[in-house]
């Protein structure tokens, strides 16, 4: 269900991190095909998943370092959570399920722009 979510300004991403690592950590560890079947039994195909998700969950099935991947997720939840509440507070741009992942990416692309042009 996060996978379906997959809200990047809430904790969808870090939790399925965080379940990878669990579940690797008790000897139990989900594989790509076990998440495909569950996938598939649950919501018939991966159409209603995001790219952006399915990105982050095949780096987690990749890394080899769940616990930092996880903690690099929490930042980029809470710095995409800031920017979604900076946007409803001062802009006019109305934010809806499917543009938020478009106004998360422009807002962070431009926030790394500033950071990067001042340095």
């Amino acid at each position: 269900m996060k996978l379906m979510s997959g809200r990047r300004y809430k904790k969808d991403l870090s939790d399925i991190v965080g379940i990878l690592n669990e579940q690797k950590r008790i000897e139990k560890p989900l594989d790509y095909n076990k998440i495909d079947r569950a996938v598939r039994d649950l919501y018939d195909s991966w159409n209603g998943i995001s790219v952006y998700t399915t990105e982050v969950l095949k780096a987690a099935l990749e890394s080899e370092n769940l616990e930092e991947l996880f903690e690099e997720q929490v930042r980029e939840e809470e710095a995409s959570r800031q920017e979604v509440l900076r946007i409803q507070k001062y802009d006019k741009t109305k934010i809806t399920g499917s543009n938020i992942d478009d106004i998360i990416n422009m807002a962070l692309n431009k926030k790394t722009k500033v950071k990067k042009n001042s340095e």
